[in-house]
């Protein structure tokens, strides 16, 4: 049952690559096919699975193409609440800096990676 549950939370991690428009049908897809697996609760919990709003589905594309980058820019999040926590202007500074670097440099990848994703839609 452990790989089964590996499965469907691979296909509902899957199902968030969706855009919203096309979630709803991937997402009935996906119940229907767990039901004639003879799992039923789990497919009516599948059909339950929220539909993600439109910046959802970016922050999920962020998430899956760029987690190191992600990542990186929660990491400076953390550190940012410490200097606040300890009123340290110099490192609140610095790390305000890089915050916006690497905000940017994501912004970026993710405008790159929209442009590409229409072009080929």
């Amino acid at each position: 049952m452990e790989s089964g549950a590996d499965t469907v939370g691979d296909a509902v991690t899957e199902l968030y690559r969706y855009l919203p428009d096309e979630f709803t049908p991937a997402r009935a897809a996906l119940a229907d096919q767990v039901r004639r697996s003879g799992i039923a609760p789990l497919a009516a919990r599948i059909r339950k699975i929220p539909k993600p709003t439109l910046p959802a589905y970016w922050v999920n594309r962020v998430a899956a193409q760029w987690p190191v980058e992600l990542a990186s820019l929660l990491a400076i999040g953390a550190e940012l609440r410490q200097a606040t926590a300890q009123r340290d202007r110099e490192r609140l500074t610095s790390l305000d800096r890089q915050r916006r670097i690497q905000t940017d440099a994501l912004l970026s990848l993710l405008w790159q990676f929209g442009e590409t994703e229409g072009k080929s839609g």
